[in-house]
């Protein structure tokens, strides 16, 4: 007999990981936008101009963006989650594309399997998760963020020491 807690634990080991591929499903038969509440912190790109718009501001701050659709049962089990992380991780901004709604931006990220979870800095992906784990997408954003810091830090003595060559 398994501990309590072992079960939970089993199902985060990669190999237990759970995503839904994307179907080939032509654009005529494409699901229709829906009127979903939208979040404080998790904003929907429901257009390839609001995804653009959002990448541009990666050029700021990082930015993750989680690919979704409605008919995924791991990304809707994985959604409070993602708000949940939105709202602890305020120097990160934070956004939902779904994939049948913004075919344009699912397209040209290449996503083939929900959920996806790209990070952008400096207006470039930087990172990928697949699949509903929250553990790995964590890591991926502390990564993210410590190479931030680092990349400013050296960035900030580099400027220092020029400074100093020009006494």
């Amino acid at each position: 007999h398994a501990p309590r807690g072992a079960a939970r634990v089993a199902s985060l080991r990669p190999s237990n990981l759970v995503f839904c591929v994307r179907p080939l499903v032509p654009q005529a038969h494409a699901r229709p936008a829906r009127n979903r509440p939208q979040s404080d912190m998790v904003k929907v790109l429901d257009t390839k101009e609001a995804f653009d718009a959002a990448i541009k501001k990666s050029k700021k701050q990082l930015t993750v963006v989680d690919f979704t659709a409605t008919w995924c049962g791991p990304c809707q089990q994985i959604a409070p989650v993602f708000e949940r992380m939105a709202k602890e991780m305020s120097s990160v901004s934070f956004f939902k594309c779904d994939v049948d709604e913004n075919e344009e931006a699912a397209e040209e990220c290449q996503i083939t399997a929900m959920p996806t979870f790209q990070l952008f800095s400096g207006g470039k992906c930087i990172s990928e998760v697949q699949g509903a784990d929250m553990k790995s997408l964590y890591s991926a954003i502390m990564d993210a963020l410590e190479d931030e810091k680092d990349a400013a830090s050296s960035s900030s003595k580099v400027s220092e020491s020029k400074g100093a060559d020009a006494k």
